[in-house]
This record gives structure tokens, C-alpha cells and sequence, in this order.
């Protein structure tokens, strides 16, 4: 695969987080709590207590609203506050949220291929995340509208791509500064997890790509949709997370970083996991009919025979004109609805049916109903019973989209089980969905 990156592949990208200083510390009171301190050009260097640093890899400098942390292993101004133990706000000059509005903490440029720039993504404290785009008048216009959306830091990602380098795709700017401050060519999508686009893809065509997933569920489901609009587009596609440093489970790469990870570690583990390849889930899959099992009797849907009929199930009884089909029906209607066997279906109780006569005069069903009950020698209790389950309901003049309506307001009206209409299926009705 090739993931390995030596010193002369290293590309480093500086890009500070910003973070606001507070209770008047400055750079030089953060750094008199360090190791191995050193003046720069612009502040100061030290060695990052958040990770084991034996080159002086923290620079230190004063900002407008606070001090500028980075760490070129990684560490995030959290991490490094907490292994100082500070909190964050012993980091801000002021109150970081000045008359009740958020700070800006961080900014995120996005360009094009050239580097013109088309829009930022801006995190705030407390954690927050907005897009703004240039206005064309020196200003910032906090909406996306209008704007292409592209992967962060698309010329380092084009210039890797055409390199041969791998790209590893991570969720979100934080994890690719990191991953660059590594070596790595890295980006991300706009937006968060679950906003990458189709698009984005063509601009890692022929490309050797790892993703790193979050070790969380919307980071693992994030990965997944990645790989399957990258599958056909990139050469390859590795889906990886983290590994475990020294007893702590890191979410991400930066975590990973943070808790003494290595690039050498994480690329080998990258090389050593297999090519990503669409699952049976992703398309039409079929089954061996040798897995099926017996299904219950006893489910709550069945409501004629052993699962012959089942709500939201139908059944059509099909003949030429004359054949008594009608008749046939209704007396499993009238058996049916008074809990009767009939054909040797047995309903699990007795059954309300809804009849949806579009044929018949009221006369002829009278006559079909009162010989069926007489035929099957019904008392008069059983056909009272059958003549108050069956439900009747003449129409004779809707159809398509107009019929269906009406089927579904007389359903919702009458709970029946069974929906019966000539040249229609017996249906059985699931009332749960009707409404």
C-alpha cells in the first residue's frame, strides 16, 4: 500500500486555535509552567506537557484576545490546559462571552483549487460551529448561501493526490490540522458528520484513501457513508479507527495524538486493515431458505388460520362472471364474523367486516345474505351476530386516488379486520396504520 510517510514527505501545516486568555495571563506566565523553554521569533517554545515531547514542540505566543497554543504533535489547547491544570477559562483575558455572546475560538478557511477563498467554518466557546462567507466588501456574510462547498484544505489535498500520496479523511478541521501537524495529508468535509457530498469525491479519483472514523456511532455511520461514495472513485478505501495508546481508548485523531499515538503506529495500522468493499446490506441480498424459522402463531397479526390471512395482508378470489364468487365470500364473511371456521380457516375471534358494495342492489344482497345464513342453518343469535359485524357501505361512483380516500376515512371511522370489496382482494386491515 505504501502508507508509510518518511521525514521527506512530512508537510506541515501551522494553523493555530486560538484561544482566549484570561484573569491576565500572558504568554510568558503560560510558559514559566513549562519545560525546555525557548524564545521565537513570535513567542515562545516549549515542551507540550500534554504528550511526551522531547523537541520542544509547544509554541507559545500572544494573541489579540489571548494566547495562541499549537502543538505540532497534535495536543489541543484543552488537553494541554488540563495536563497543566488549568481549565479554559483560566485562559481567557476577560470573560470569554462578552455581553452574553459566544467567542470565537477558532477559524476554518475553505477555498478552491487555486486558494481563493469561499467561505470559513467558525468555532466558538462554548463549542459551537457557524459558516460565513466573504460579502465582497471586506466583510463576512454568516450564511453559506450561494457558496460551493469543497473539502477542507482542497489544494494540499489535489497536490497529495497527484503526488501519490495517500489522503486521509477525518471528521472535522480540528482532527486535520492535527493530522497534517503529523505529516499526513488529511481533510474533511464541511458541516460535521454525515454532510459529505457525492461531489466531493471526484477530487480523490485514483487515490489511496484511509478514513478515520470517531469511535462513536454518528462517527462509524459518517465513515461507512464516505467509503460507499468514495467505492469506484478512489483506488482504494480503508476504514480505520484509532488504535488503543497505553491503556486509553482516543475517539479520534486528535485524542490519539494527545495520548502519545505516533504517525509511524497509525500507519501501519491503516496498512494492515483490508480494503473497504460494499456490504450484502448495501444491495439486494438474498437468503438461503434454509435460515427461515417457523413463524408464531401467536404474533398479535394473524387473524384467519394458521398466518392465512394477517393484518395488512390481502387475498383475491378470482373466477369468470356467474361463478359465485359473491356468495363464496360472503359466506366466509358471515362464518368469519361470527368466529366460525369456513373452508377450514379458522378465524382467532369472531371478525368485523366492512363491505364496499358497488354492484348489488340492497336486494340482491339481502337475498345472498338471507340464504347463506338459512343454507348454514344459523340460530337466529349467531345471524343477528353476523348481520351486526358485517358492515355495509355502497359506492358505485369513486375510483383511483378519490376511492382510496374514502377507503381510508371508512376504515379509520370503523376498525373493521377484514375491508371486503368486489373485483378488490379480501383485505385484512391493519387499523394501527389507518389513522
Amino acid at each position: 500500500m505504501g502508507l508509510r510517510i518518511g521525514e521527506s514527505a512530512r508537510h506541515i501545516q501551522r494553523n493555530s486555535s486560538l484561544v482566549p486568555v484570561g484573569h491576565g495571563m500572558t504568554a510568558r506566565d503560560f510558559v514559566s509552567r513549562l519545560e525546555g523553554v525557548s524564545k521565537s521569533a513570535n513567542g515562545f517554545e516549549a515542551r507540550c506537557p500534554a504528550h511526551k515531547d522531547h523537541r520542544a514542540s509547544l509554541s507559545v505566543t500572544d494573541g489579540d484576545k489571548g494566547i495562541v497554543l499549537y502543538c505540532h504533535a497534535g495536543c489541543q489547547p484543552e488537553a494541554i490546559a488540563r495536563a497543566l491544570g488549568l481549565q479554559m477559562s483560566d485562559l481567557f483575558n476577560g470573560d470569554p462571552k462578552r455581553n452574553g455572546k459566544p467567542s470565537i475560538v477558532a477559524t476554518y478557511d475553505y477555498t478552491d483549487e487555486s486558494g481563493k477563498a469561499l467561505f470559513q467554518v467558525v468555532r466558538f466557546e462554548p463549542k459551537d460551529f457557524r459558516q460565513r462567507r466573504p460579502d465582497g466588501a471586506g466583510g463576512w456574510a454568516w450564511n453559506p448561501k450561494g457558496v460551493r462547498l469543497v473539502p477542507f484544505h482542497l489544494p494540499q489535498l489535489l497536490a497529495a493526490v497527484k503526488g501519490g500520496r495517500p489522503a486521509w479523511i477525518v471528521e472535522g478541521e480540528r482532527d486535520v490540522l492535527t493530522m497534517e501537524g503529523q505529516g499526513f495529508a488529511a481533510t474533511c468535509n464541511p458541516m460535521g458528520a454525515g454532510k459529505w457530498r457525492a461531489e466531493f469525491s471526484k477530487h480523490l479519483a485514483g487515490a489511496d484513501v484511509v478514513i478515520v472514523a470517531d469511535k462513536d456511532e454518528p462517527g462509524r455511520k459518517h465513515a461507512q457513508d464516505v467509503a460507499g461514495k468514495l467505492h469506484g472513485t478512489a483506488k482504494t478505501v480503508r476504514v480505520v479507527e484509532c488504535p488503543d495508546v497505553g491503556g486509553s481508548h482516543p475517539k479520534d485523531a486528535s485524542d490519539d495524538f494527545s495520548a502519545g499515538g505516533d504517525p509511524f503506529s497509525l500507519d501501519l495500522h491503516a496498512e494492515s486493515a483490508p480494503l473497504w468493499t460494499p456490504t450484502k446490506t448495501d444491495g439486494p441480498c438474498a437468503r438461503p431458505i434454509g435460515s427461515l424459522v417457523a413463524p408464531s402463531t401467536d404474533d398479535g397479526t394473524t387473524l384467519l388460520g394458521r398466518r392465512w390471512l394477517c393484518r395488512g395482508a390481502g387475498a383475491l378470489l378470482i373466477g369468470q362472471s356467474g361463478q359465485g364468487k359473491s356468495s363464496l365470500a360472503m359466506q366466509g364473511g358471515i362464518l368469519w364474523s361470527i368466529g366460525r371456521s369456513c373452508f377450514g380457516i379458522e378465524p382467532v375471534r369472531p371478525l368485523k367486516i366492512l363491505l364496499i358494495q358497488s354492484e348489488n342492489d340492497d336486494g340482491d344482497l339481502f337475498e345472498t345474505f338471507d340464504g347463506i345464513c338459512k343454507g348454514l342453518q344459523l340460530s337466529p343469535e349467531d345471524r343477528a351476530k353476523a348481520g351486526a359485524n358485517i358492515l355495509l357501505f355502497t359506492e358505485d361512483s369513486l375510483a383511483g386516488d378519490a376511492f382510496i380516500e374514502l377507503v381510508a376515512k371508512l376504515v379509520g371511522s370503523y376498525t373493521p379486520d377484514l375491508l371486503w370489496h368486489r373485483a378488490h382482494p379480501i383485505g385484512a386491515v391493519d387499523s394501527r396504520k389507518s389513522k
